[in-house]
């Protein structure tokens, strides 16, 4: 199973929450107990920041844009491809300038749509 780097983040944020909680459980569990409490102060960690309401928008890779290129191709549509990577001036995938795979998906995901 492969994590997408959003799902990787929200998993390790919910691993801090986890625990934070657990951390907090075990200060007053030992508080409780009658233990000291500088020993806990000492290992208090921060808590985790806010999760933001939206993910953060992750970079393309040529690895994205082959996906959706891949599965447009088995959709029937490799000559529009073909016309689509001559536009920016290649021939294959691999050589089109990371800077325009923003462009390059939102074109590829529009074919087949028109």
């Amino acid at each position: 199973m492969v994590l997408e780097h959003d799902q990787l983040i929200a998993l390790t944020k919910s691993l801090d929450q986890v625990a934070y909680a657990l951390h907090n459980f075990c200060v007053k569990t030992l508080e409780a107990l009658g233990a000291s409490p500088t020993v806990a102060a000492k290992t208090e960690p921060t808590p985790p920041a806010e999760q933001p309401t939206q993910p953060a928008e992750h970079a393309l890779t040529l690895v994205d844009v082959r996906k959706v290129a891949a599965e447009k191709t088995r959709q029937g549509h490799t000559d529009a491809i073909r016309a689509l990577l001559e536009s920016y001036g290649v021939n294959k995938l691999s050589e089109v300038d990371p800077s325009a795979y923003a462009s390059l998906m939102q074109k590829l995901e529009a074919l087949g749509n028109e």
